[in-house]
């Protein structure tokens, strides 16, 4: 007599070699359009009226597309990633926190102040400081927040778009 239930239990091989890159580039390619097409409905929902867009909407506009696709990126690599599934996720996108890495992301970040505020400070001569801007700063030019608004959408810019990349 043949034992069918351990072949409806046992995991399927992982893919291996080129099947598996091309697995994960589309992970990546699914989270891109994810990205995009939630960014372009969540933009079309609000921009109905003329004017500028209202709080609410900018604060959208920023979290959703970037959680949505952060997300899609996880649950891909879940579905899809090398190796058994428990800890797939923390394997394949090599989360773990340790004191040199640490080190090593502070470093990093140091030396790309060193490089980008020298350039910015160039740019902003060279184009003149009326036109050396950012796109939130423009999306934001004008507008009067309350602290606790103003201090999430800095979280926003600063953690959640960094992380969510």
């Amino acid at each position: 007599m043949r034992n069918d239930t351990w072949s409806a239990t046992r995991e399927v091989a992982p893919p291996r070699g080129r099947r598996a890159g091309l697995l994960m580039l589309a992970v990546f390619v699914a989270a891109q359009l994810v990205w995009l097409a939630s960014a372009v409905v969540v933009l079309a929902a609000f921009s109905v009226r003329d004017g500028p867009l209202p709080l609410p909407a900018l604060l959208a506009v920023l979290v959703v597309p970037t959680a949505l696709a952060a997300v899609t990126a996880v649950a891909g690599t879940a579905l899809v990633g090398g190796g058994p599934r428990p800890g797939r996720v923390a394997r394949e996108l090599a989360f773990r926190w340790r004191a040199r890495d640490v080190g090593l992301g502070a470093a990093i970040g140091f030396g790309g102040l060193v490089v980008t505020i020298p350039a910015a400070a160039l740019w902003s001569s060279w184009v003149g400081d009326e036109e050396a801007n950012s796109a939130v700063g423009e999306a934001f030019a004008g507008r009067t927040l309350a602290p606790a608004t103003a201090i999430g959408v800095f979280l926003v810019v600063w953690l959640l778009a960094p992380l969510g990349e």
